[in-house]
């Protein structure tokens, strides 16, 4: 069995050099990597709420329909930054320009 350390390892000349690093370094380490795990938890259970940015749909012109916050198109979920004031999905034109989002009305022509 090889023990040699390796890239990386933290070697220690006592056992007081290493719980001080362990206090000092490691505890803070492992606190940050878990609420950066905690807040990417939260974000996908985010996104399967209430669906992603509608800005992830990328430049263009999208029509699906709306109720609320929620857009629809293609099966998917989106939320958007511009609700309706209706309980259930109509249909509307949905323009993103450079992560900016508009709204047009189903009957306006385009």
């Amino acid at each position: 069995m090889d023990c040699s350390p390796e890239e990386g390892d933290v070697l220690f000349d006592d056992f007081e050099e290493a719980t001080k690093y362990f206090k000092d370094v490691y505890i803070g380490e492992m606190k940050l990597k878990h609420e950066a795990e905690e807040k990417e938890v939260q974000r996908i259970k985010d996104e399967e709420e209430n669906g992603k940015p509608i800005e992830s749909l990328g430049d263009g012109t999208y029509i699906g329909q709306q109720a609320g916050y929620t857009f629809y198109y293609k099966g998917q979920k989106y939320k958007s930054p511009i609700g309706i004031r209706c309980s259930f999905p109509i249909n509307v034109i949905v323009d993103i320009k450079d992560g900016k989002v508009s709204q047009r009305d189903w009957l306006t022509k385009i």
